[in-house]
Formats: structure tokens, C-alpha cells, sequence
């Protein structure tokens, strides 16, 4: 892949280390939301694999991005704002693991939380669903969640 292909716009962040603040990136279609293109750049010396962490504010995808850890194999935590999403699966989480220990999902138009949602990440110790749709958490959504220290869940308009 090439330069052109791959530029990622790295920052380097005290809270979560070496992050990946994506400029732009693709998802073709609505069956597999894989990202087919980043933008971005890389600070001097580093490359995809010192990324830790992935995040992404305001681009508007409407599907969780699927394949980060075919550009980024040691993401430790995930921060999605504000990309439109109103659906996520434990097979968006999956690939990431008992590696995952940060999930910031924000401002996006989350209306559920599914019981299995975390079922491959029981390692997450923060998880922030802040400023979504949530309407309906299911029961042990968090129970497989062993070191989690914190959770955000402010303005929800949550029923049950």
C-alpha cells in the first residue's frame, strides 16, 4: 500500500497514547462497512504499528468501521464520536479482542445495547455510550465486562 493510500494524521495524546485521528477514510459498501481508505499522517518516526489507539470524530460513516486492525494490529482503545452509527454488533468488536481496555462510543444514534455486545472484549475497563439513542440496555450487557472501571452513560433517553 502506498503513501498515498495510507497516510495516517497521528497525534500523540497523554490519556491515550499514540492515537490515530483519522482525517477521512471509506467504507464502500453497507455488507462488510470495511474501511477502504484512510487519510492521514504519521508523526516523524512512527508508523501503523505504534498506533494504540483509533479515533475518529465527526466523519460520518454510518457503520462501525470494520478492519482497523488491518492498519492498526495494537489498537488498545476505540473513540467513535459524532460518525452518525446506529447499530452495534459483538462482530464490529470482535477482532480487537481481550486487547480492547478503551471503548469511547459518542454521539452517535446508538438506540440499544445488546446483551452479547461485549462477549470478545472482557478486558474493556472503560466504556463511554454517552450522548447516544439509547433507549434499551439488555440485561448482562456489561456482566461479561470483569475490569470494568467506568462507565459513561449520560443523556440517554434510556426506558429499561
Amino acid at each position: 500500500m502506498s503513501c498515498d493510500q495510507l497516510v495516517i494524521n497521528l497525534l500523540s495524546r497523554t490519556t491515550h497514547g499514540y492515537t490515530c485521528d483519522v482525517q477521512s477514510y471509506s467504507i464502500l459498501t453497507e455488507d462488510d462497512h470495511a474501511i477502504t481508505k484512510l487519510v492521514g499522517r504519521h508523526r516523524r518516526g512512527k508508523s501503523n504499528e505504534d498506533v494504540i489507539a483509533f479515533l475518529s470524530n465527526g466523519k460520518i460513516v454510518n457503520y462501525f468501521p470494520r478492519n482497523i486492525k488491518k492498519y492498526f494490529n495494537n489498537v488498545q482503545k476505540i473513540l467513535i464520536s459524532a460518525a452518525n452509527i446506529s447499530t452495534l454488533t459483538k462482530q464490529d468488536l470482535q477482532p480487537f479482542g481481550s486487547q480492547l481496555k478503551y471503548f469511547l462510543f459518542a454521539d452517535n444514534k446508538l438506540e440499544e445495547v445488546p446483551k452479547d455486545l461485549f462477549d470478545y472484549t472482557p478486558n474493556i475497563e472503560h466504556v463511554q455510550l454517552q450522548t447516544n439513542l439509547i433507549k434499551f440496555v439488555e440485561d448482562g450487557a456489561f456482566s461479561k465486562l470483569q475490569q470494568m472501571k467506568s462507565l459513561y452513560f449520560q443523556v440517554n433517553p434510556c426506558h429499561s
